[in-house]
């Protein structure tokens, strides 16, 4: 890794059920000047955080250097400086880097049919061709938790009662809190699943099932 990218390994955090037949996902964070790639749409942060049998074990993530002014917007809302941007390493080198990080396992993303094009987009300009197979927590959410009156990460964090406190705006921050979303999504499916294993073909197979055929989490009284 270089300088400007981060490897984190965790022995335990994140853990919830031992033994639930989860692997081979990395939950998927950007922060990006909000445009779609046609209109010149570029990544400025990363972050990738795996998740194996029900816990996170490691994250990745990196500033990168689109060759691009960073919007003000970022700035206020992620702490990012136009300096840290120019200092970083070059979007080529950056999208490499998280790639072998990723490796064959499946991208999970909120709302992933952008961040698909994004990502994409971005593998592209880096000449790697491998486009991931994308799960998507925002169709999940809306099957597991139809009662919900909103399905963003803040608001699905908070049906779960997971902790935000110190939580900034960072691609990592916010992949981890993907992912600890994400990781709840698998255990409340291995509750009303009990025969299935909650693995990628399950989840897909979940994702794309019309909501009156799918089971759901309960509406709290």
């Amino acid at each position: 890794m270089s300088a400007h990218g981060v490897f984190r390994i965790f022995a335990d955090d994140g853990a919830l059920s031992p033994g639930l037949p989860m692997s081979g996902f990395v939950v998927l964070h950007m922060e990006s000047n909000g445009l779609a790639p046609a209109r010149g749409g570029r990544v400025f942060e990363a972050a990738l955080v795996r998740v194996e049998n029900g816990r996170i074990t490691q994250t990745c993530h990196h500033l990168m250097n689109p060759g691009l002014p960073l919007p003000p917007f970022l700035t206020t809302l992620t702490g990012i400086t136009p300096s840290m941007v120019r200092e970083a390493p070059l979007s080529a080198e950056a999208m490499a880097e998280l790639q072998s990080f990723l490796g064959d396992s499946v991208l999970v993303a909120h709302n992933a049919s952008l961040d698909r094009q994004v990502w994409q987009h971005e593998m592209e300009l880096a000449g790697l061709g491998r486009i991931p197979d994308f799960l998507c927590t925002l169709r999940l959410a809306r099957r597991l938790y139809p009662w919900s009156d909103s399905q963003k990460i803040p608001a699905l964090a908070q049906l779960q009662g997971i902790n935000r406190l110190g939580l900034h705006k960072r691609a990592l921050d916010m992949a981890q809190l993907k992912a600890q979303v994400f990781l709840r999504m698998q255990k409340d499916l291995a509750l009303l699943y009990p025969d299935e294993a909650i693995d990628a073909l399950f989840l897909d197979r979940y994702q794309k099932t019309g909501r009156a055929l799918t089971r759901a989490v309960p509406e709290p009284s």
